[in-house]
C-alpha cells in the first residue's frame, strides 16, 4: 500500500512538473529566511554583548556624587584611598577592584603630540577592564606603592605618537610629565557607545596623583565575582538610601559615614530577621516558655531590630 501510494504521488510530480518546483521553490525560501532572519538577530545580540564586554565585562562603578548639570551644581568631594580600601573591606565577593582618576592631557613624542585620556590606577585596572598586555609588562608592586612615573599606552596612542616603531622603554611627555612606556596594551576596537578603548594612557594611581592631578579618586571600578551579584549590590545602595539616609538630615561628613556604618551592621546582623518597613513580624503561634519582645535601636529609632529575650 505504501509502495502504491509513493508511486501514485510520483506520477502526480511528473504530471504537474512546474507546480511541485515552484511548491518546493516556496518551501526552500521560506525555510531560508527564517533560518537567514534567526542568524541576523542571533548575530546582533552577540554583537551588542561583544561590544559591552569591551567596557569591561561584569563591572560596578562607583561614582562620587550624583551626576548633576547647571550652573547650580556643585562638584562632590572625589574619594580618597580610604574610601577605597573600606569599599575592599566591606564588600565581600568582589574578584577585583580598581580605584581610579582619569584627565584629559596632551601626551608628547619628538615632534609628535596626540591629546588622549590618563588614567591613574592600580594593577587590578587591566583585568577590571578586560585590558592584557600585548608586549612589555604591566606595573610592578613596586612602581605602584612608589608613585614610579611609568605607563601602558592603548593601540590609537602607539599609532598616533609612535607609527611603526616599539615604544617599550621610550619616554613620553604627559604635557610636563615624564613617562616610561613599559607595555602594550591589546587592541579592544570601538565599542558601542563610538568611544576608542585603544586611545587611553595608564600609569600607577600614586604617580598620577603626584605628578597629574592631585590626590582625590574619581570613581571606583569593582568586578563581582559572579554577575548575580550586582542585583544585590543595587539592592544594598537602594536599602541605605531609603531605610537610612532618606529619614535623616546628616550634620557632616562625618555623620554621614558613622550612618553608613552603623546601617552595614543593622544590614548584616539584625535587618535580615525583620518585616517590611523594620515592623515587628507578629508572631503566627504563641511560644511557650519565652520572654517579652524587645526592640534595640541605632541612629536614635532610624533603624529598629526587634527580638525576643529569652525565657
Amino acid at each position: 500500500m505504501f509502495g502504491s501510494a509513493l508511486l501514485m504521488a510520483l506520477r502526480e510530480v511528473r504530471r504537474n512538473a512546474l507546480r511541485s518546483f515552484l511548491t518546493m521553490l516556496g518551501v526552500v525560501i521560506g525555510v531560508g529566511a527564517v533560518i537567514v532572519l534567526v542568524t541576523l538577530g542571533e548575530g546582533a545580540s552577540a554583537k551588542v554583548r561583544a561590544d559591552i564586554a569591551k567596557l569591561g565585562e561584569n563591572l560596578l562603578i562607583v561614582s562620587s556624587g550624583a551626576q548633576r548639570r547647571g550652573p547650580s551644581a556643585t562638584p562632590a568631594r572625589p574619594f580618597d584611598r580610604a574610601d577605597a580600601e573600606a569599599v575592599a573591606r566591606e564588600i565581600t565577593g568582589l574578584a577585583g577592584l580598581a580605584p581610579s582618576a582619569q584627565r584629559q592631557m596632551l601626551v608628547v613624542y619628538g615632534n609628535r603630540n596626540w591629546r588622549t585620556q590618563v588614567t591613574g590606577s592600580t594593577e587590578a585596572y587591566l583585568p577590571v577592564r578586560g585590558y592584557t598586555v600585548a608586549s612589555g609588562r604591566t606595573f610592578a608592586p613596586g612602581e605602584v606603592s612608589g608613585g614610579r612615573t611609568v605607563c601602558l599606552i592603548g593601540q590609537t596612542v602607539r599609532e598616533e605618537l609612535f607609527g611603526t616603531q616599539d615604544p617599550l622603554g621610550e619616554t613620553v611627555r604627559l604635557e610636563r610629565t615624564p613617562c616610561e612606556v613599559i607595555g602594550r596594551l591589546v587592541p579592544k576596537g570601538e565599542a558601542g557607545f563610538g568611544q576608542d578603548q585603544d586611545d587611553l594612557v595608564v600609569m600607577p594611581l600614586v604617580a598620577f596623583q603626584r605628578r597629574v592631578a592631585g590626590m582625590g579618586i574619581g570613581e571606583v571600578i569593582s568586578s563581582p565575582s559572579s554577575p548575580w551579584q550586582n542585583p544585590y549590590a543595587e539592592r544594598f545602595v537602594r536599602s541605605v538610601k531609603s531605610e537610612c539616609l532618606a529619614r535623616m538630615v546628616p550634620l557632616g561628613e562625618g555623620h554621614l559615614r558613622a550612618a553608613v556604618r552603623a546601617f552595614v551592621d543593622h544590614y548584616h546582623e539584625e535587618r535580615p530577621h525583620q518585616g517590611l518597613g523594620n515592623e515587628c513580624i507578629a508572631p503566627t503561634t504563641t511560644v511557650v516558655g519565652a520572654g517579652p519582645v524587645r526592640c534595640r535601636e541605632r541612629l536614635g529609632g532610624v533603624l529598629k531590630c526587634h527580638y525576643r529575650t529569652a525565657a
